[in-house]
């Protein structure tokens, strides 16, 4: 959250000045709200991989389950495009259906892909099939684009906040009103697209194309308005 103390809006300006942050007495105090939002191109696609192995021997499965993510993070580090990085590791024992006894064990691994080179992660997914699943994949708005997009938002969301606060002086017919406090909230969320399935690329056939789709990033904004006699 972001929190803006405090705004003055005049009858006859435009202009804002610091006040004081609550309602002066023989003000009328009023609690307004403006969105503004955004569709933009999702620029980065993540994916989940997971390396999982089941056996007798834990130490056995960790071994292959380590290989498979050594060899993976140095294929992804040959690739400037990509970054893989590990997730949750874990090493459990599985129970025979009818006793408490251990019946083997499974060992998991995941590594969370991301990149803006879209072809190139799909290539990269689909060359590990062999050694793992693709656990998720979704697409979202870097950090750099979502800051630049939400900052534009937050100009915008304000002057709708100050546009409402100066339609109410109008309607009301008072001399000025001013906007004690405003607070901004962001919002948006990235755009799942699959789950549980490999991107094959078997007989020669090219990885699954995929569509990137938009993201909507929002910003909500409140205020208290004075309208001052």
């Amino acid at each position: 959250m972001i929190r803006l103390l405090p705004l003055l809006l005049l009858a006859s300006s435009t202009s804002w000045a610091e006040e004081g942050t609550t309602c002066p007495s023989g003000a009328t105090e009023l609690h307004l709200e403006a969105r503004a939002e955004r569709a933009i191109a999702n620029d980065t696609l993540h994916a989940r991989l997971v390396i999982e192995r089941e056996g007798s021997e834990p130490a056995a499965l960790a071994e292959e389950v380590n290989r498979l993510a050594n060899a993976a993070m140095q294929a992804a580090r040959a690739e400037t495009a990509l970054k893989l990085t590990s997730g949750g590791y874990s090493t459990q024992p599985v129970y025979a259906p009818k006793s408490r006894a251990i019946d083997h064990w499974r060992v998991r691994h995941e590594l969370m892909l991301s990149s803006a080179d879209f072809p190139a992660a799909m290539r990269f997914v689909a060359r590990q099939q062999e050694g793992m699943g693709l656990d998720g994949l979704w697409f979202g708005v870097s950090p750099a684009a979502r800051a630049e997009t939400e900052t534009q938002l937050m100009r915008e969301a304000a002057q709708a906040l100050k546009a409402r606060a100066e339609a109410l002086r109008q309607t009301l017919e008072v001399p000025r009103v001013q906007l004690r406090r405003i607070d901004l909230n962001t919002q948006g969320a990235p755009r799942m697209m699959m789950r549980a399935a490999m991107l094959a690329e078997a007989d020669g056939m090219p990885p699954l194309e995929v569509g990137a789709g938009e993201s909507t990033v929002a910003v909500q904004a409140s205020g208290t308005a004075c309208l001052l006699p």
